[in-house]
């Protein structure tokens, strides 16, 4: 294994697991890695700076050795064609602080890849979690999936969503759509550095402005 289990993990006040990466050269290495203690799998659909990108060909190898061992893969959803065009243009216009940011990924670039993600796991019965949920139709699409027998979850970052104006108020981002639909679904708090806001910020967040109960508030995880 990795060794996950030594005294000094055992001391760690934080919980300690690692993601296997999905991709072209250790395909055949998916379960070894799953035997070795790895939490579950990630891919990204577009480019990332750490991470292989995976086309909807090796997502559906991926998904279709992961599920044989009964494992899960976390997507980054995002059309890899659409953001390159986007980003280019943006560029071209000198927009490249936060905002040009946000607007070389429109919603359309994440339907896309969340249309295609969500037809992969009901082809392979991959356990999928779809990670940094933002746009409300790819709330729709994800509630629908879930009504018709594919086994998919999901990751929502309510304060990065509004700190990075996806959502204007915390009121907007869908918690309530998720959770009753029943979607299995996390918080996250994306990244803490950069937004300033904490894993337990999430969930106070979720009960000062979306209404939570404690007993809610216990379900939102995976």
């Amino acid at each position: 294994g990795f060794g996950l289990e030594t005294a000094d993990a055992a001391k760690s006040i934080y919980a300690l697991a690692l993601w296997g990466v999905t991709s072209d050269d250790n395909l055949a290495d998916l379960e070894d890695l799953q035997a070795g203690g790895v939490a579950g799998f990630k891919a990204f659909m577009c480019t990332a700076s750490d991470f292989p990108r995976v086309d909807a060909r090796l997502m559906r190898a991926g998904m279709t050795a992961i599920a044989g061992f009964g494992s899960f893969l976390a997507v980054h959803a995002e059309d890899e064609a659409m953001i390159a065009e986007k980003s280019r243009a943006m560029r071209e216009a000198g927009h490249t602080g936060v905002r040009g940011f946000l607007d070389s990924r429109p919603p359309e670039s994440e339907l896309e890849a969340v249309r295609i993600a969500l037809e992969l796991a009901g082809e392979t019965r991959c356990q999928l979690q779809i990670v940094h949920v933002s746009c409300p139709e790819a709330v729709e699409m994800i509630s629908s999936a879930k009504a018709g027998g594919v086994d998919v979850t999901c990751e929502v970052c309510p304060a990065s969503n509004v700190a990075l104006g996806v959502y204007d108020k915390p009121e907007d981002v869908p918690l309530r759509t998720l959770f009753d639909a029943g979607v299995a679904m996390a918080l996250g708090a994306d990244d803490p550095l950069l937004f300033g806001s904490r894993l337990a910020a999430q969930y106070e967040f979720a009960r000062r402005h979306h209404a939570f109960p404690d007993e809610a508030l216990s379900r939102l995880h995976i």
